[in-house]
């Protein structure tokens, strides 16, 4: 028997693929040793270790439990990589319609979450798996369990997708990367290039354009040095970026509780903290003013829920739809396409977007999107299609977006704990005008 004819038997049986330690014994180095234990609980199609190589437990034609021999596994290595490229076709899963490449991680992702919860419904994806992305494909499909038709994602079988996604947290010890050489140090002679390009923007940094434009050009350097870093390509985001930006290449930008101060520190934090009358008070000032945005600032996010919910408590949204021809402009773009999905766009007529595909048509694009704004609900409603789909047997649902509101004042505050980031953009003259 070989690898991958075990692994088709695992990934079609989908039983052995539920067991946290099934990971353990094929994606880990295993100590080859006689193992006897597996004849007082044996499971079908677990791994059992012998001297001369691995073993999977199977049935024979009598009911017995055997050990069948892997042939092709090569001692001191995991028996699979979750990177490895094998090709499959529908023997494999009913959701592949076509024999195709794809990596043996993206595969138990397919196997073990989305086909198990959603069957057919959806098709095998064959890309790189991000929870967002499945979200998206959720929600854009989700309807109540007594409104959902064949090919729509019921309430049921989303949570039980979510909850599947979930047993992927014990794999995190197995095939989490935790750090690696290049993620923990800093890129050779940063400390040199640095202090040159100080040099070259000497009398310019009380500029805050030209202090962006010298953190720019060192957050390249270090990108250059971490392009083939996996922590960095599959752990860092905005906030571990910026925490390395400070930690080796500049402090950079200070904040206090002064508007409209221009601070900063030049020398990164693996220099040594500057003790220096004039930059000592900048880093305390910077650690006091994001526990202060933390701790005290998050109230005012909470004030602004309290108002928006007595602003809007009166409002509820109308089983019937309005009248109205007219919606709101909007420019679609590759970063919010998505939120196209289940509303209204004139297309002719109303036209509802109810894929993601649909949805991805009209990138770059200019639509006019059915909108609250022109709504002409009677007394103190909106209809649910200038609102959303979504929202079609949801009366109250307007509190709900009024608690998204101050989420986002929340999050905001409690962020700059974390640091900021200075960004430069290009106003153009129309846009302060149109």
């Amino acid at each position: 028997m070989t690898r991958l004819e075990y692994l088709k038997k695992c990934i079609t049986s989908q039983r052995i693929i539920e067991n946290k330690n099934w990971y353990i014994s094929c994606f880990a180095i295993p100590l080859l040793r006689e193992d006897t234990s597996w004849q007082n609980n044996p499971v079908l199609y677990n791994i059992v270790t012998k001297i001369d190589g691995l073993y999977y437990i199977d049935v024979d034609e009598a009911g017995n439990w055997i050990l069948v021999k892997i042939d092709d596994y090569k001692p001191d290595t995991p028996l699979f990589d979750f990177q490895e490229l094998i090709e499959v076709d529908s023997s494999w899963l009913p959701t592949i319609k076509t024999k195709q490449e794809t990596k043996i991680g993206v595969l138990i992702i397919n196997a073990l979450c989305l086909y198990p919860a959603l069957g057919t419904k959806l098709d095998y994806l064959n890309k790189s798996i991000k929870i967002e992305e499945v979200e998206t494909i959720l929600v854009s499909r989700v309807k109540n369990d007594d409104e959902a038709g064949s090919n729509d994602i019921t309430v049921k079988e989303m949570i039980n997708c979510i909850n599947r996604f979930t047993f992927l947290v014990n794999l995190s010890t197995l095939i989490n990367i935790a750090a690696t050489p290049k993620a923990i140090t800093p890129p050779p002679n940063i400390k040199e290039i640095r202090n040159k390009l100080i040099k070259e923007y000497e009398g310019q940094l009380n500029d805050p354009v030209k202090l962006v434009e010298l953190e720019t050009r060192l957050n390249a350097i270090d990108k250059e040095y971490l392009a083939d870093d996996p922590a960095a390509n599959k752990i860092f985001n905005r906030k571990s970026k910026t925490a390395r930006k400070k930690m080796f290449l500049i402090y950079g930008e200070t904040k206090d509780f002064v508007s409209g101060s221009n601070n900063f520190v030049l020398p990164a934090l693996s220099d040594g903290v500057d003790t220096s009358p004039e930059n000592f008070p900048l880093y305390i000032n910077d650690l006091r003013y994001g526990s202060f945005s933390r701790g005290t600032s998050t109230q005012l996010s909470g004030y602004a829920y309290k108002v928006l919910q007595r602003s809007l408590s009166g409002l509820s949204i109308s089983k019937e739809p309005c009248d109205t021809t007219r919606g709101l402009k909007r420019h679609i773009t590759k970063s919010n396409f998505n939120k196209l999905v289940n509303r209204y766009i004139k297309d002719g007529g109303w036209k509802l977007i109810s894929t993601i595909d649909e949805a991805r048509e009209y990138i770059d694009k200019t639509v006019e999107i059915r909108s609250t704004m022109y709504c002409t609900s009677p007394g103190n409603t909106v209809c649910y299609k200038c609102m959303s789909e979504n929202y079609k047997n949801v009366p109250n649902g307007i509190t709900n977006l009024a608690a998204s509101i101050s989420d986002t004042l929340m999050n905001l505050f409690l962020k700059l704990m974390h640091g900021t980031t200075s960004e430069v953009t290009d106003i153009k003259m129309e846009d302060l005008i149109s």
